[in-house]
């Protein structure tokens, strides 16, 4: 029998016991009562326990279970390669920053980074060469990283940046140091005509979200625009949209 049930038991035989004059019986159930309480008391701690264990180690297994999650969709959404996230990161980042830049009337803005003449380095240096080059560019651009500055491996060795909250001057000069620290990696590129050394382009776009509605494309055709301007006046040289001569299909606003 249940302590539970034995302690009733025992305590409705001892009430019979009293009224029925039977005052020694009735002393003793009420001793052996207050012995199983204690009893009771007991078992409900060590119940207590090891419900407070299992649910203890039922919150660590989701927490560890959660983690396992986030690391896995971590690793999903980053570039073998590089370690740089990936365009499916791209997208669900941006969309997030296009909602907080509209949220507070900031600008956001996009980078586009991509090395010279890489063609040419791959067939002078070897693919293994061409794979390192793009990882020393993604360590520059990782190392530039913070809530508001997120950059991704767009293709081959393309790298796009989305920065969110930052001013025209405060995103030529991310980009300037970029461009800056890749040059003074001094890596020989005897087909670039820029000092034979690995150099990059960039082009860059700042766009208001307070004044007209953008989305993601926007971002990244008008820094795509930018870079093109820059690889077809030089290379290892860096460009912002608003600098461009204007043409008359020009759309975008900033």
């Amino acid at each position: 029998m249940h302590t539970t049930d034995l302690l009733a038991a025992k305590r409705v035989r001892a009430s019979l016991c009293m009224a029925g004059g039977e005052r020694d019986q009735a002393l003793t159930l009420y001793r052996e009562i207050n012995d199983l309480y204690r009893e009771w008391i007991k078992e409900q701690r060590e119940m207590q326990y090891e419900s407070q264990k299992r649910i203890t180690a039922a919150a660590k297994d989701i927490t560890k279970l959660m983690d396992t999650i986030r690391a896995s969709e971590e690793k999903a959404e980053r570039d073998p390669l590089t370690g740089l996230m990936n365009r499916s990161a791209l997208v669900r980042i941006t969309n997030q920053f296009i909602q907080t830049a509209k949220g507070k009337g900031k600008k956001l803005g996009g980078i586009f980074l991509d090395i010279d003449y890489f063609k040419q380095f791959n067939d002078t240096y070897g693919h293994a060469a061409g794979d390192d080059a793009i990882r020393k560019l993604a360590r520059i651009c990782m190392d530039e990283e913070t809530p508001a500055v997120q950059f991704f491996r767009y293709g081959g060795d393309e790298v796009f940046g989305v920065v969110l909250g930052y001013s025209e001057n405060e995103l030529k000069m991310l980009a300037h140091r970029i461009a800056e620290n890749v040059r003074a990696l001094e890596l020989e590129h005897e087909k670039n005509p820029n000092g034979q050394r690995l150099t990059v382009s960039v082009g860059l776009v700042n766009l208001s979200l307070k004044e007209a509605e953008y989305t993601l494309l926007d971002v990244i055709n008008g820094a795509d625009r930018a870079l093109y301007y820059a690889k077809e006046n030089g290379k290892n040289t860096v460009f912002s949209l608003c600098d461009l001569p204007a043409s008359k299909d020009d759309s975008a606003e900033q």
